[in-house]
């Protein structure tokens, strides 16, 4: 099965520089979600697998402070699989690459006998707009769509939304997407939304790829300590996460923050006036991996209020439960009911509640909290790998002959 993987992940060559260059819009979840089904297509011995990746960076100079992408070999975990294409990182000149994207797309096909897929990951217009017309130019090709977020929910510029083209950009991707042979999406609500019942699909809420050398065993730090990584702010439930625990008054715990923050003058405000509160910014995967194994618990703070909620799963659940360390979080509309029983749940998603929820969790006895974020951890290894993942979608695009 000959894949061709139509990407906007960050090349091994490439990740150092965007991560320490980027202001804001570094695609974590995003790159960890790629290099997951990465991980699984290697993992298979079916799959021929071709990468064309076109990173996403938010534009110069605001966002990122490189103005030039150079084209760089798709290099994943020693493996160089493709080509990462470069371009000119300036607003609405971000994107004009058509006949060199078209070229390496004909060549792959060229090069290439029996069947074929590309396989476009997120609902990206220019990227979709890409695979579309290859199917035009190849009619052989089939196309599947990897639906991790609904382009009316993804972040984007605010001048994006005001000048119009966030809305227009939605109306030529509802209009790409039934051109698509199949979906992969994150939450089953996402099918109806999307009007896509019709056609075959599959939903893979997560996939775990354990690619850190991170060892099984680390040593906890001393106080009760809670984390949260993710991207800060208010939608997220961040805020209301760091009110609840600025309200509970015991000095041996601690909140550690780490990951994008969009609205630095609330969260300073905090810090400052309290120094149980540690805000670590954007630090290395790795790095953020150990430090999940060395806390008490783990909290993602989205409530199950938000419309958004019902049509995406966090990918950091996933993350967090792999790590052996228990995670407290909401019941999102999303979740699949066989997570539940690995996870702690807020019972009542107000500050009082959340600040009486995370009490009662750190109240438990260390034997206890080790029993829960071990089976979480277990069921995730087993169920999530990305080996078992991939095999759900190799089977949704697997061509009869």
């Amino acid at each position: 099965m000959n894949i061709l993987f139509l990407s906007c992940a960050y090349s091994d060559l490439q990740k150092v520089k965007f991560q320490t260059k980027s202001k804001r819009g570094y695609q974590y979840a995003a790159q960890n979600f790629q290099e997951a089904m990465l991980d699984g297509f290697l993992k298979n011995s079916e799959v021929n697998l071709n990468v064309l990746s076109i990173p996403s960076l938010s534009t110069y100079p605001k966002g990122c402070r490189i103005i030039l992408i150079k084209d760089k070999p798709f290099v994943f975990n020693k493996n160089q699989i493709g080509k990462s294409f470069g371009y000119v990182n300036l607003p609405l000149c971000n994107h004009l690459h058509q006949s060199r994207i078209d070229n390496y797309i004909d060549k792959w096909n060229e090069r290439t006998s029996g069947n074929k897929c590309i396989i476009v990951y997120a609902m990206l217009k220019t990227q979709m707009q890409y695979a579309v017309a290859a199917k035009r130019r190849h009619p052989d090709i089939k196309l599947c769509l990897i639906v991790p977020d609904l382009p009316m929910y993804m972040n984007c510029n605010k001048y994006y939304k005001i000048l119009g083209l966030q809305k227009r950009d939605i109306k030529a991707i509802n209009t790409l997407l039934h051109s698509f042979d199949c979906y992969v999406v994150l939450a089953e609500p996402m099918i109806e939304q999307l009007k896509i019942e019709v056609k075959p699909y599959v939903v893979v809420e997560g996939i775990y790829s354990n690619n850190s050398c991170a060892s099984d065993y680390i040593e906890k730090l001393p106080n009760k300590t809670i984390m949260y990584a993710g991207g800060i702010q208010t939608r997220y439930g961040v805020f209301d996460l760091i009110e609840a625990f600025h309200r509970i008054k015991k000095e041996n715990y601690r909140l550690i923050l780490c990951g994008p923050c969009f609205e630095m003058d609330k969260l300073n405000h905090y810090t400052s006036s309290d120094s149980r509160i540690e805000y670590r910014g954007l630090i290395p995967t790795d790095e953020v991996r150990v430090l999940q194994k060395k806390v008490t618990i783990l909290v993602n703070p989205r409530h199950s209020t938000e419309d958004f909620t019902k049509y995406s799963f966090p990918s950091k659940t996933l993350e967090y439960m792999a790590s052996g360390t228990p995670v407290l979080m909401c019941s999102l509309p999303s979740m699949p009911k066989e997570y539940k029983q690995y996870l702690y749940l807020f019972k009542d998603e107000t500050i009082e509640g959340m600040k009486q929820m995370i009490e009662e969790v750190l109240s438990f006895k260390l034997s206890e909290l080790r029993s829960k974020g071990n089976a979480a951890k277990d069921f995730i290894h087993k169920n999530k790998n990305a080996e078992f993942q991939i095999k759900k979608i190799l089977q949704l695009i697997k061509f009869d002959g």
